[in-house]
C-alpha cells in the first residue's frame, strides 16, 4: 500500500497538535520581511491542506501539490468553503512540479523534504520550485535532522483517537540514511461499527546541511548556506535573486504562458485578429466545477470564446453571456464575460462520461449536441440587451462562433478554440483565436488566412508547442503585417458576494421567503458559477422579512 492511501481519511485526527495558525503566522512574517512579488503561493506537499486553508484565508491565492490523491480528496473537501479565491490542488510529485504560471513562494512543511529519499529527485525538485519561482520569491521548507532520524531507530509510538488508532515503529538505516516507519492503523467505519485496519509504511531519509546547500546552490538558489538555520529552528529560507526583465520576460513567454488576451490588425487595415491564452482560467473552473475531461474541454472552450467576445465590449459595466444548448449529455454550457474579458461559467452536467472522436481526441461536438441553439447576450446597461441566437452547426463551439458572427452580424469570421487535457484530467493549455475580415477585404486575404489556419493546426497543440496568445497571431497571420493594439491578462473572476445573494433572497418576495423560514428555518445559497456557499441563519432571515 503506498503511503497515505489508508492514513488519509484519519490523518487530520493524528496531527491535532500541530500549530497550523502558527506555521502561518511564522511563514507571513517571513514573506513581509522578504517582501514577495506577489500573492501566489505554492504549498507543495500540501498533505490534506490544512496549511493551505489558513494561508487561503489570509488572501493568499494557494496552489497545492501532492502525490496522494486520497490526501488531495481530502485537501479539496477542506477548503471547498474557504474565505476568497479557492486553491487549485494538483497531482504531482515534487521532481516532476509542472505549474501553470510563475509562483511568488513556496512552502514545503512537516519534513516533507525528507520523504524524497532520492537526492538526485531532491534536487530537481529543488530546480523546478526554482524554476517557477518569480525573481525575488521566497522557498521556505523544514526537515528532520540526521540526529533526529537516527535516535527514532528501535522506538515505538502510539496514537489514539476516539475513531482511530495507530501504532508505529521506526527503523533507521544507517547505510541508507534512510528512517522506516512502519504503521499500523485502525479506523472506524462510522456506517457499519466495524473498524477497518491498514498497513503503510513511509520512510524518511536524512540529509546532511552540506548537501542542502550544495543542492540548492545548483538549482540557482542565492547564498543558501547562510539562511539554512541550526536543528529545531523552523522553515530554512531561501530566495531567488533577481534577474533582468528581459530575462524575465523571455522565461515567462516560453514557460508559462499567462492568462492574456491579444488584440490585433493588419498594416492594411482589412484584418482585426484576437486571441488568448488561458490554461489558469479553464482549470480554475474545472476545479471549481469538478469537470471530467469532457465537459472541461466544453465549458474551457466556451469561457475562451466569451472571453474574446466580451473584450470587444467597450461600455463600462458592460457584459456578454454565451449559452449553449445543444441537446448533448453535458446540457446548457454557460460562460459569462465582463468588458475586460474575465469570465465565469459552468456546465449543468459536469461529470459526463469520457467520449472519443478517437484515442486522445475528445467528441466535444456529440457531447454538446447539434440539436439546439447558441445565444450571445450583450447586455450594454441599456434598457434592454441585445440577444443573438442561431441554430448550432457542429456543437464543437469554434465553428459556432464563427457561424454565429457570420449569421447574426454578417462579419466573415475565423475561429479557432482548443483545450488539452492531461492524464490526471488537469488542463495542459487552453486558447484561441478569432480573426475577422474587414471591409475591403477581397478573395486574396481570404486565402492568405485559410492558408494560416490550415498551417498552425490545431490550437491546443501549437500552445503545447510553446506558442502564446500573440504567438498564435503571428503564426496564423505570418502572410501580413501585424499591429498589436492591446496585450492585458485575464482571469476567472466571480463577482458573487453576499449583498448580491441577500438580494436574491429579497427577490423571492415576501411569501416565498415566509415559506422557506417555516420548512427549513435556515438556507444555504450556493453560487453556481464559483460554488461558494452562503449560509442565512434563521435570525437573519427574519430580519430580512422584517424590511420588506
Amino acid at each position: 500500500m503506498n503511503s497515505y492511501d489508508f492514513l488519509a481519511g484519519c490523518y487530520d485526527e493524528f496531527t491535532t497538535d500541530v500549530g497550523y495558525s502558527a506555521w502561518a503566522d511564522y511563514i507571513e512574517a517571513h514573506f513581509r520581511r522578504r517582501g514577495l512579488p506577489g500573492k501566489t503561493v505554492l504549498d507543495l506537499a500540501c498533505g490534506t491542506g490544512s496549511l493551505t486553508r489558513e494561508l487561503a484565508q489570509r488572501g493568499y491565492e494557494m496552489i497545492g501539490v501532492d502525490l496522494s490523491p486520497e490526501m488531495l480528496a481530502e485537501a479539496a473537501e477542506k477548503n471547498r468553503d474557504v474565505d476568497g479565491i479557492p486553491p487549485i490542488f494538483l497531482c504531482q510529485s515534487m521532481d516532476k512540479l509542472d505549474l501553470y504560471g510563475t509562483i511568488d513562494a513556496c512552502v514545503c512543511c512537516l519534513d516533507s523534504v525528507n520523504y524524497v529519499t532520492d537526492p538526485k529527485k531532491l534536487q530537481k525538485a529543488f530546480e523546478r520550485v526554482y524554476l517557477f519561482l518569480m525573481p525575488g520569491g521566497v522557498f521556505l521548507f523544514d526537515i528532520n535532522t540526521p540526529e533526529k532520524l537516527r535516535g527514532l531507530d528501535g522506538q515505538v509510538f502510539l496514537d489514539e483517537t476516539e475513531d482511530a488508532y495507530c501504532v508505529w515503529r521506526a527503523e533507521y538505516s544507517q547505510r541508507s540514511r534512510i528512517c522506516s516507519y512502519f504503521m499500523d492503523i485502525f479506523r472506524l467505519d462510522e456506517e457499519s461499527g466495524l473498524w477497518e485496519r491498514g498497513e503503510e509504511l513511509h520512510r524518511e531519509r536524512s540529509y546532511e546541511p552540506q548537501e542542502l546547500v550544495e543542492y540548492l546552490t545548483q538549482a540557482g538558489f542565492q547564498d543558501p548556506e547562510n539562511a539554512l538555520p541550526q536543528a529545531g529552528r523552523g522553515p530554512h529560507l531561501l530566495y531567488r535573486p533577481k534577474k533582468s526583465q528581459a530575462d524575465h520576460t523571455n522565461l515567462r513567454r516560453i514557460l508559462f504562458m499567462r492568462d492574456e488576451l491579444v488584440r490585433a490588425i493588419t498594416a492594411d487595415g482589412l484584418v482585426k485578429a484576437v486571441a488568448i491564452t488561458g490554461r489558469d482560467l479553464v482549470e480554475r473552473a474545472r476545479q471549481i466545477h469538478t469537470l471530467l475531461p469532457v465537459a472541461t474541454a466544453a465549458l474551457g472552450r466556451s469561457l475562451l470564446g466569451a472571453s474574446m467576445l466580451g473584450d470587444m465590449l467597450k461600455e463600462d459595466g458592460a457584459s456578454l453571456t454565451l449559452q449553449i444548448k445543444g441537446g448533448g449529455p453535458l446540457g446548457t454550457v454557460l460562460a459569462v464575460s465582463d468588458n475586460q474579458g474575465n469570465v465565469r461559467g459552468y456546465v449543468q452536467n459536469p461529470h459526463v462520461e469520457l467520449m472519443e472522436i478517437e484515442p486522445g481526441k475528445l467528441d466535444v461536438g456529440r457531447a454538446v449536441g447539434t440539436a439546439g441553439t447558441l445565444t450571445v447576450i450583450k447586455d450594454l446597461n441599456m434598457k434592454e440587451p441585445y440577444v443573438g441566437t442561431i441554430g448550432l452547426f457542429s456543437g464543437e463551439i469554434a465553428d459556432d462562433l464563427a457561424m454565429y458572427f457570420v449569421e447574426s452580424e454578417q462579419i466573415p469570421t475565423a475561429c479557432a478554440l482548443g483545450v488539452l487535457v492531461g492524464t490526471d484530467q488537469s488542463v495542459t493549455s487552453a486558447g484561441g483565436y478569432l480573426i475577422q475580415l474587414l471591409p475591403g477585404a477581397g478573395e486574396d486575404i481570404i486565402s492568405k488566412i485559410e492558408a494560416g489556419v490550415r498551417r498552425v493546426g490545431s490550437v491546443s497543440r501549437a500552445l503545447e508547442g510553446g506558442l502564446d496568445a500573440r504567438g498564435l497571431l503571428e503564426a496564423v497571420l505570418s502572410d501580413f503585417e501585424l499591429e498589436i493594439l492591446e496585450t492585458h491578462p485575464v482571469e476567472y473572476r466571480c463577482y458573487c458576494n453576499r449583498d448580491r445573494v441577500t438580494r436574491a433572497l429579497i427577490s423571492m418576495g415576501r411569501e416565498e421567503l415566509e415559506s422557506l423560514i417555516q420548512e427549513q428555518g435556515q438556507a444555504e445559497l450556493t453560487c453556481q458559477f464559483c460554488d461558494r456557499v452562503y449560509p442565512f441563519t434563521k435570525e437573519e432571515l427574519e430580519a430580512l422579512l422584517a424590511k420588506m
